[in-house]
């Protein structure tokens, strides 16, 4: 599909959402989502220099014709991708739009919006959709399968072949086991935090710039992962249901809550599984 059918799409999605066909309207949205995922595939995806391109080009169409907080907002994402550091909250802040006009807000939302919405009608743009909220239950299922689904996968794997790396300038199957056990034993001293303080503050960390500096095998990696998922599974299996909501105040996200921490980090590592099917399928796993 080209532009005009994506904005038909979005159009008749618009048209049954205000009518109250709501069903018929989450068809229609899911079509516009396919198609864009789809054209932008066909396009390429930028990476790198190519990424800061395209953005800096963007930001130079942007102005005069777009507010200077959202520009300024921009740059100081494109700032983070040169240094390849995350950038606070108070520089990208929360940002809603509005449903009926467009309007974009950085921040908290006006008392009055401009549109006439109600504040609170406001669409709000999470960073990223590991954010989207689960019931407690499905959060502990999901961290509990997956060490033992990723077991499964790399099962008979020989080192040479955890190490390989068949793509330029991409992970090996080391690597990405390596960033797991980084970002899970992120999420388990979050969660102590969490657990043992008031809105305590959690600081950023760039997951994917970290380094594995020991010389171990892969294998042992995964079990330092392995330990210390067991160890998070115990602290929330254990908290009251009420914990589950304790807040803490992420320097680059904002507010976020115990639920709101797990649910990035599991629906985080399902995001590394098309990335790990094409490693295990490149090296003759399974």
């Amino acid at each position: 599909m080209n532009d005009d059918s994506i904005l038909k799409l979005v159009r008749l999605a618009r048209g049954a959402q205000a009518g109250g066909y709501y069903g018929l309207a989450k068809l229609l949205w899911a079509l516009a989502f396919s198609e864009q995922i789809r054209g932008s595939n066909q396009q390429g995806i930028p990476r790198g220099d190519a990424l800061l391109t395209e953005l800096d080009q963007l930001v130079g169409s942007l102005r005069g014709s777009t507010a200077p907080d959202l520009i300024a907002a921009i740059e100081a994402g494109i700032r983070g991708i040169r240094d390849d550091r995350t950038i606070p909250f108070t520089e990208i802040p929360d940002v809603f739009v509005s449903r009926h006009c467009g309007d974009i807000y950085l921040g908290s939302p006006p008392e009055r919006v401009t549109c006439g919405d109600d504040p609170l009608d406001l669409e709000r743009f999470k960073a990223i959709y590991y954010f989207e909220l689960m019931p407690p239950a499905d959060v502990l299922a999901a961290l509990r399968s997956f060490p033992d689904a990723l077991a499964a996968r790399i099962d008979g794997l020989s080192e040479d072949q955890m190490q390989a790396t068949p793509f330029a300038g991409e992970w090996s199957l080391r690597d990405l086991i390596f960033h797991f056990v980084t970002a899970q034993e992120l999420l388990q001293g979050r969660l102590e935090q969490l657990v043992t303080n008031d809105n305590p503050m959690l600081k950023s960390v760039a997951v994917w710039a970290i380094n594995e500096g020991e010389t171990v095998t892969t294998r042992a990696i995964f079990e330092r992962y392995r330990t210390s998922r067991a160890k998070t599974l115990d602290l929330l299996t254990e908290i009251a249901p009420g914990d589950w909501w304790r807040r803490g105040y992420h320097d680059e996200f904002g507010p976020v809550t115990i639920l709101s921490q797990s649910c990035y980090f599991a629906r985080h590592e399902r995001g590394h599984v098309a990335q790990l099917t094409a490693l295990l399928d490149a090296v003759g796993g399974g």
